[in-house]
């Protein structure tokens, strides 16, 4: 996980996590303002927040412990 409030620099992150394929997300926002809504592990897309899940995060085992996690 990694949160930053330029859009330039997380996406820098972003493709450092996929090329390692490292399963994660970055979220696109202000950490000390606002929070991202969710759980830790899988948080959601909110107004201040944008998330973005990286390739490895999208892979059957993880959509399979998002959906357990959603019950």
């Amino acid at each position: 996980m990694g949160q930053d409030i330029d859009e330039v620099a997380a996406m820098m992150a972003y493709i450092q996590l996929s090329l390692l394929g490292c399963p994660g997300y970055i979220i696109v926002g202000n950490s000390l303002k606002d929070m991202p809504d969710g759980h830790v592990l899988f948080p959601k897309d909110t107004e201040q927040c944008e998330v973005w899940l990286t390739p490895m995060f999208a892979t059957d085992i993880w959509e399979k412990r998002r959906a357990d996690n959603l019950l």
